[in-house]
C-alpha cells in the first residue's frame, strides 16, 4: 500500500477513489473536519456478509458501513493536496470496529427485550441484591447500608452492597441523604397502588439492567448476562441487517454467534431454551425466529442509518 496519494481539488468526488485505491475497494469518505490547522478525513469501510434464511432459502447480501474507520491527514502542497494513507493493512482495525458495533447493538437489543431478559434465573439471582436496594428505598423510604463487618463473608457482603448503591446513585435511581439512601430522580413511581410486588421489582430490575449493562458486566463482573444478551443479538443483528424475519436452524444461530462473538457459545442449548421459555426468542420445528416486540421497533430503525451514527 502506497503511503501517500496526491489528489487535485479536495472533493468528495475525488477523495473516495483515492481513498478505495489505498485503503480497498469498500473504503469511503465518512467526513472531513479541521483540527488546528489540518484538514482531517475520517474514512469508513463497508462490510460484506452473506445472511440465509432457512424457512424461504432466500438469501442475502447485507453492506454494513462501518465509520470513522481511520482519521487520516490531508497536507496541502502549494494548490494540491496529499492524502496520507496509512502503511498498514486496515482489515483488523475494520474488524475491532465492526466488534464495536456488534456490541452497541446489543444495547439495542436490550432496550425491548430486558423485560423477558430480568426472568431468567440466572439473571434475576445475580441482579436481585441490587432490586432489593431499590425496593427498600419504594417500601420504606429509605436504604441503610449494611456495617462493614469483622469476618472475611460479612465484610465482602457490605463492601459489594456498597458497589451496588454506588452504582445506583450514578444512575440517579437513589441519592445520598444523611447515612442512608433516599428515592433519586430516575426511581420508577408510576406503578398502581395495587401493583403486584413482582411486576415492581422486574421493572426495577429491567431498569437498572437497561440503563448500565456494560457497567453490570465489565465493572461488576456479572458476567452471566453477557451470553444471554449475545445469543439474542446472534439472531436480531442479521434480521435487523436484512429488514426481515429471519428463521435460523439452530446450528446456524450457533455458527453466526462464534463468528460475530470469536468463540463458541457457552451452554448454547440451554441458553438458547432459557430465551425461548421467557418469550425473547421463538422456536418452531427447529427454526429460531424473533419476537414481534422486540423485532419490529429494530426494524422500524434503518439499519445503515443507525451503524452509520453509531
Amino acid at each position: 500500500m502506497p503511503e501517500t496519494v496526491t489528489v487535485g481539488e479536495l472533493t468528495p468526488e475525488e477523495l473516495e477513489p483515492a481513498l478505495r485505491q489505498g485503503l480497498g475497494i469498500r473504503a469511503y469518505l465518512s467526513g472531513i473536519s479541521r483540527i488546528g490547522k489540518k484538514d482531517v478525513v475520517q474514512a469508513g469501510a463497508i462490510r460484506l456478509e452473506i445472511i440465509d434464511d432457512d424457512k424461504t432459502n432466500e438469501r442475502t447480501i447485507a453492506f454494513t458501513p462501518v465509520p470513522d474507520l481511520l482519521s487520516i491527514e490531508l497536507e496541502r502542497r502549494g494548490n494540491r493536496f496529499a492524502l496520507l494513507l496509512p502503511p498498514d493493512d486496515a482489515t483488523p482495525l475494520m474488524e475491532e470496529r465492526y466488534r464495536g458495533l456488534l456490541s452497541r447493538h446489543e444495547t439495542e437489543v436490550l432496550k425491548y427485550s430486558y423485560p423477558q431478559l430480568v426472568q431468567i434465573s440466572e439473571i434475576d439471582m445475580a441482579m436481585r441484591p441490587i432490586a432489593e436496594i431499590l425496593i427498600r428505598v419504594r417500601e420504606y423510604s429509605e436504604y441503610l447500608p449494611r456495617a462493614a463487618g469483622k469476618k472475611g463473608a460479612l465484610r465482602a457482603r457490605a463492601t459489594r452492597e456498597a458497589r451496588y448503591a454506588s452504582l445506583l446513585a450514578d444512575l440517579q435511581f437513589i441519592q445520598r441523604e444523611g447515612a442512608g439512601y433516599v428515592a433519586g430522580p430516575q426511581l420508577p413511581t408510576s406503578f398502581s397502588p395495587d401493583a403486584p410486588p413482582e411486576e415492581v421489582y422486574d421493572e426495577f430490575l429491567g431498569r437498572v439492567l437497561q440503563a448500565s449493562h456494560h457497567f453490570l458486566t465489565d465493572v461488576l463482573h456479572l458476567t452471566m448476562i453477557t451470553p444471554f444478551l449475545r445469543l439474542e443479538n446472534a439472531y436480531y443483528w442479521p434480521a435487523h441487517q436484512t429488514g426481515s424475519k429471519l428463521h435460523l436452524r439452530r446450528d446456524r444461530l450457533s455458527k453466526t454467534y462464534s463468528e460475530y462473538y470469536r468463540q463458541r457459545p457457552p451452554k448454547f442449548e440451554t441458553h438458547l431454551q432459557s430465551l425461548v421459555r421467557k418469550e425473547a426468542l421463538v422456536s418452531e420445528r427447529g427454526l429460531v425466529s424473533g419476537v414481534d416486540e422486540i423485532l419490529d421497533p429494530l426494524l422500524r430503525e434503518d439499519f445503515s442509518a443507525w451503524a452509520r451514527a453509531s
